[in-house]
């Protein structure tokens, strides 16, 4: 028996059931779907084509490191500042001075801003992501890296 506005309702016990487990599973279904819609437009403003281009990361790459970049971006700004970038690259496992820092900001951050957008993050971590040079090239590279110091062309190096 429910009384509202003094009219007396018989309500039977089945119906309050169905009509509870109806709200609950509208309200579930409800969050379900926003959070999709949130996920698809998680990644609706990347230009995979242009990021992929700049950094030859493939797209699934690319959405995982959206996902890193909105949790540094904690103010959700669009961008990650100076003091960001520390907080990054020692979670990278990294341990970079100030000067390494500043100088690591100039070199990433193409605008001059100050601040690191999407595609600069994504250029940052490409560095460590992109596939590692075949062999010629590292041949190449510890080639020239010994003759810095073997600096009479002996060879070897003395220890």
């Amino acid at each position: 028996v429910y009384l509202a506005w003094g009219i007396i309702f018989f309500v039977s016990p089945v119906g309050v059931l169905k009509s509870i487990i109806s709200s609950v599973l509208k309200s579930i279904i409800s969050r379900v779907l926003n959070s999709i819609i949130s996920m698809a437009d998680q990644y609706s403003d990347i230009d995979f084509d242009d990021v992929t281009e700049q950094t030859g990361l493939a797209a699934d790459e690319i959405k995982c490191l959206k996902v890193c970049f909105d949790l540094f971006d904690t103010k959700k700004v669009e961008f990650l500042s100076a003091d960001d970038l520390g907080e990054i690259m020692r979670a990278l496992g990294f341990r970079p001075t100030e000067e390494e820092l500043k100088d690591l900001l100039l070199e990433i951050d193409e605008d001059g801003s100050g601040e690191i957008e999407f595609g600069e993050f994504c250029q940052l971590c490409a560095t460590f992501l992109v596939d590692d040079p075949d062999m010629e090239t590292m041949k190449r590279e510890l080639k020239d890296a010994f003759r810095i110091y073997d600096k009479e062309g002996l060879g070897y190096i003395t220890t």
